[in-house]
């Protein structure tokens, strides 16, 4: 269920500018510190840290696009 619940909110994360705390609620937990278990779990970073990341590498692909 929880990484259902991460797949979810990775998406989330980089298609949307919601705050985290929103779609912590969205994909069903109960609270940030939660979710940031999980995501530490799962994928080794925070979900904050996730969404920086992922739009750091969105970055650099669109500034070598050009």
């Amino acid at each position: 269920v929880n990484r259902v619940r991460i797949s979810r909110a990775c998406n989330l994360l980089t298609e949307t500018d919601k705050q985290i705390a929103n779609i912590c609620f969205q994909v069903g937990f109960n609270n940030v510190a939660n979710i940031n278990r999980r995501y530490q779990e799962l994928k080794g970073v925070t979900a904050r840290d996730f969404r920086s990341q992922t739009n750091n590498r969105l970055e650099g692909q669109t500034l070598t696009a050009h």
